[in-house]
């Protein structure tokens, strides 16, 4: 929930249950900027030439999956990372989990609350662009929808460094 800038000279967190992704320096702990990144903000990253920040919110987890509508913003947010002002924002149905993003900065992988997969997403025109969905064990299936761990069927996400691989969790 959390992402280093690739100077080290910044920490962004997500403030969760204040809907603020906000900057920190690492040198004295002094805050230096925050946005507003949607209800629970959730996942932080820088993209790779640390221009821009990406944060996932994930919605109010409390709530029974029958009041998915009600859950607030489950959105990602485009942030420039140096001035913290929002470039960019889609919105999803459904919270906002782990991600990836690859090396070109074309597209995003994420995990989705209630979702036994993820999606892959084009960054450029804001849609979802494919939908990998995986298996479920009957201990899974006993647990959906409502006795999920924070609306959460899988939780992890990882890319090999040459974009070609991802590993989920």
């Amino acid at each position: 929930h959390m992402a280093i800038s690739p100077d080290g000279s910044r920490v962004i967190v997500s403030d969760t249950t204040s809907g603020l992704v906000k900057a920190v320096f690492t040198a004295n702990g002094s805050k230096t900027g925050q946005f507003a990144g949607g209800t629970y903000t959730h996942e932080v990253d820088y993209s790779p030439d640390g221009k821009r920040l990406y944060v996932g919110s994930i919605g109010t987890t409390l709530l029974p999956y029958s009041l998915n509508a009600l859950k607030g913003d489950r959105q990602l947010t485009i942030a420039d990372a140096a001035t913290m002002t929002v470039q960019k924002t889609y919105k999803f149905d459904y919270g906002l989990r782990p991600d990836v993003l690859t090396p070109d900065e074309k597209t995003m992988y994420f995990q989705l609350s209630y979702h036994r997969g993820f999606i892959e997403f084009d960054l450029a025109t804001g849609k979802v662009t494919r939908t990998m969905n995986l298996p479920a064990t009957a201990a899974g299936d006993a647990l959906f929808p409502d006795k999920l761990p924070a609306n959460s069927m899988h939780h992890g996400l990882a890319m090999s460094g040459d974009g070609t691989t991802i590993c989920a969790a």
